[in-house]
């Protein structure tokens, strides 16, 4: 979900989310307390880029961006000017204007360039139905590794948690992350309960999918070279803090 403002008649990019729950207003306030602000509808973030009011984007890509009916946003005809209230309700938008928004946000040093593409995540320069081919290709390469190396019982988690399948081989278990991209990966991103995961669970594998053949025409996704880590523990000098979360007092 991308979370878009009005500048004085300009269109901004305030951040980008991963929606991992939606709370109606009861469940919202059982969770965080009374003092929430009063809407139907709360989203719960897994990942999500810093929040800023700078990011603008220019005229020619904001008119480039329409809903997923074909309707663009409401810009004054003569000058690049927002109307008052295209913003004022949530709509699902096309997969080029998701990139536009995604460009945005690389352009403004919102994120540092990462060569590997998380499987929970947007993908970086890479539309919403680009980004499910890779991701679905990176875990179909994985599902392929796994046989191989002679898990006989393979059940897919990642609808339901943080990690992407749960494999078994008589009383031998684990938990497996996969991660996927179109290059190179050298590194990888990780949610905190990714990392919590592997971490406190006593058997867990990452399997990497790399260089991964995307068509944008379809999109479609072949190919890919898997390598995996088993077992995978983390190495606490080799994780950095990209993002926090500050809770106000």
């Amino acid at each position: 979900m991308y979370v878009l403002g009005n500048d004085h008649g300009r269109l901004i990019v305030i951040g980008r989310m991963t929606v991992e729950s939606v709370l109606d207003f009861q469940a919202a306030k059982a969770r965080f307390g009374p003092n929430i602000w009063d809407a139907a509808w709360h989203l719960i973030a897994s990942d999500a880029t810093p929040q800023r009011f700078d990011r603008v984007v220019p005229e020619a890509d904001a008119r480039a961006i329409t809903g997923a009916s074909g309707k663009p946003l409401r810009i004054a005809p003569g000058a690049y000017q927002l109307d008052s209230q295209t913003l004022m309700t949530v709509r699902q938008i096309t997969a080029a204007s998701a990139e536009i928004l995604d460009r945005a946000l690389m352009e403004s040093g919102a994120e540092e360039p990462s060569s590997a593409i998380a499987t929970t995540a947007i993908v970086r320069r890479l539309s919403a139905a680009e980004c499910k081919v890779v991701e679905e290709r990176a875990m179909t390469v994985a599902l392929d590794e796994l046989r191989r190396a002679g898990w006989s019982k393979i059940t897919r988690t990642a609808e339901r948690f943080s990690w992407d399948y749960e494999v078994q081989e008589g009383a031998a278990a684990a938990r497996v992350e996969v991660k996927g991209s179109t290059r190179t990966i050298k590194s990888i991103e990780l949610t905190r309960k990714e990392v919590d995961s592997a971490r406190t669970y006593p058997h867990s594998i990452l399997v990497l999918v790399s260089d991964i053949a995307l068509d944008r025409a379809g999109p479609t996704a072949q190919g890919g070279h898997a390598t995996i880590d088993d077992p995978w523990e983390i190495v606490e000098e080799q994780l950095r803090a990209e993002r926090f979360s500050y809770r106000l007092s």
